[in-house]
Parts: C-alpha cells; sequence; structure tokens
C-alpha cells in the first residue's frame, strides 16, 4: 500500500485493549497495595457492570431478550461468579505480591493455558498459525523472565 502502515479496525481495538490492560495492572498494583481487595475488587466488577449494561444498551438490539433454563443459570454463575468475581478477587489479592510487570507476564500466558485447557477439555484443534503464535508468547515470556533473573543476579 505505497509504503504506508495502515491499520484495520481490529487491530486499533487490540492496541486500545493493550493500552487499557496495562493500565489496569498498575492500578491494580498501586491500589492493592493501599486498600482492601474485596472493596478493591466489587469496585472493578462495578464499573464494568456499569460499562457492560450501558453499551449494551446502546450498541445492541433485543440486548435483555432471554429465557431462563438451567444452561443460563450455569453459564453465570460459571462466568459471573467463578471467572469473574473469583479470578479478580484472587488476582487482586496476589498482585500484590509482585509487580506489574510480573503480572503482564503471567497474563500474557492466559491464550496459551486457553489453547491447552480447549484442546484437553474440548477437544479442540489449533492451526499451525495459533500454535506458532503460542510458541511465541511462550518463548516472550520465557526470554522476559530470564532476563530479569540475569539482571538480579547480576545485582548481588
Amino acid at each position: 500500500m505505497n509504503g504506508r502502515i495502515v491499520l484495520s479496525r481490529g487491530e486499533v481495538l487490540v492496541l486500545v485493549n493493550a493500552v487499557f490492560a496495562s493500565f489496569h495492572i498498575v492500578f491494580t498494583d498501586f491500589y492493592s497495595r493501599r486498600n482492601d481487595i474485596f472493596l478493591l475488587t466489587a469496585v472493578q466488577i462495578l464499573v464494568v457492570l456499569i460499562c457492560s449494561i450501558l453499551s449494551s444498551v446502546l450498541f445492541e438490539k433485543n440486548s435483555f431478550s432471554y429465557t431462563y433454563s438451567n444452561q443460563l443459570v450455569f453459564a453465570i454463575f460459571l462466568t459471573g461468579i467463578l471467572a469473574t468475581v473469583v479470578a479478580f478477587l484472587i488476582q487482586t489479592g496476589l498482585q500484590k505480591c509482585t509487580t506489574p510487570t510480573k503480572a503482564a507476564i503471567i497474563f500474557s500466558m492466559e491464550p496459551v493455558s486457553s489453547a491447552f485447557f480447549s484442546y484437553f477439555i474440548g477437544a479442540e484443534l489449533l492451526t499451525l498459525r495459533q500454535y506458532t503464535g503460542a510458541m511465541i508468547i511462550v518463548f516472550a515470556v520465557l526470554f522476559v523472565e530470564a532476563e530479569s533473573y540475569y539482571d538480579t543476579r547480576s545485582q548481588n
């Protein structure tokens, strides 16, 4: 394209998401060391809830049409309680025990662990491109961790 760098809408959204995720990690580090983790987690979840409802009302058609079923209740319990409340509580509580950089490295392993569990639990197969991406993430994490390990040893 005439030597120009052009970003698609999806790439811009991924970049914006990365910026906000880094802010979240830094702010969680700062506030988890100074505040009650239960209150901090509750505030985080409440803000996401309000923003999600507003976004749903503004941008989605029929966003509140649903029928109750056992699957719906299970999905709400699994994603709402376990994957959100419990996960954020653990994350917020443990993040004060490490640095924001190490927390970011740990969080970057999420796609790799998702691929692992989707394969072993859901019998999903990845493409060569997806395996390559997972390997790049793993090697990047190992590289950053090894570098910080050697930096720490050389200072001692």
